[in-house]
């Protein structure tokens, strides 16, 4: 279920990104309280963060590909106790397409479409549009074995961001696999018995939401934060499956600035890192 909060870059390519199941449905929620480990005299901060996303996948027998599309919605609720500027809540709506297609027996290719509005207080449509998308190469160097090579790219409203993409999916025996595109994410899943599994899962957020108007200008908020949790997940049936998180985040920060004022954030003070606290619902299929 760690792909659900898909912060970085949204790609929901679940097929993809080779981990061994797919979420049709998926809610997620996301709880960082004012508290955490080695404390400095920086911001505080809290959030709450609410995420569903779905992933339809749609074979072509044509060309052997997949279309998976995945529509998604989040909701954060942001409190620091010394910046005036922020809305009551941020949101984003997504409408994501895949299209993942063989080449050979060894490589594939995934083309990722993101089109997306970021905005605040339920203004959704508001001079807030994002388009991004991704190019992901993957090698099949065994049956056990895929490594992922790519790029990402978005029109963030600081201006257009680009990123390298690196994964890999390893299925390392039968009850262990470790799958993920970094900077986004990496998880290692193992399966201690039929109706349930714990890991360990690494992700990165990046998104900026506009905010509302300043000066008479628009202006946005940018998060970036790096998490570190463990986690479960309890299988209730066979396809739905509970998850719970704890961890830690990392070099957290969050800015504000101008829209397309690239490199002009008018709040950037840093930010305490606080624990986080996750839990979901999601109706699964293991591939």
């Amino acid at each position: 279920m760690r792909p659900a909060f898909l912060p970085f870059f949204m790609l929901s390519f679940s097929v993809a990104n080779g981990q061994p199941f797919i979420d049709l449905v998926n809610l997620h929620y996301t709880s960082s309280p004012d508290a955490g480990i080695l404390r400095r005299d920086q911001q505080h901060n809290r959030f709450y963060y609410l995420n569903i996303n779905l992933n339809l996948p749609v074979l072509l027998k044509k060309d052997s590909g997949a279309l998976v599309f995945s529509p998604f919605a989040e909701q954060w609720n942001l409190r620091m106790d010394n910046v005036t500027y922020l809305p009551d809540h941020l949101q984003s709506f997504a409408l994501a397409v895949a299209y993942i297609k063989p080449i050979s027996t060894k490589w594939s290719m995934a083309f990722n479409l993101i089109p997306r509005w970021n905005g605040y207080n339920g203004n959704w449509f508001d001079n807030n549009f994002q388009l991004g998308g991704a190019i992901l190469g993957i090698y099949k160097k065994s049956r056990q074995l895929k490594y992922k090579f790519g790029i990402y790219y978005n029109s963030e409203l600081s201006g257009a961001f680009f990123m390298p993409l690196l994964g890999l999916d390893w299925k390392v025996d039968s009850k262990n696999n470790i799958f993920g595109v970094l900077p986004g994410n990496m998880v290692w899943e193992h399966k201690a018995g039929k109706n349930f599994s714990y890991g360990a899962v690494f992700r990165a957020v990046t998104n900026s939401y506009k905010a509302g108007t300043l000066n008479s200008k628009d202006y946005f908020v940018r998060i970036d934060d790096n998490q570190l949790s463990v986690y479960s997940d309890i299988y209730i049936t066979r396809r739905i499956a509970f998850n719970i998180e704890a961890g830690h985040s990392v070099l957290r920060q969050v800015r504000l600035g101008y829209k397309n004022g690239i490199g002009n954030f008018f709040y950037k003070e840093k930010t305490n890192d606080d624990f986080l606290f996750n839990a979901g619902l999601a109706y699964r299929i293991r591939l």
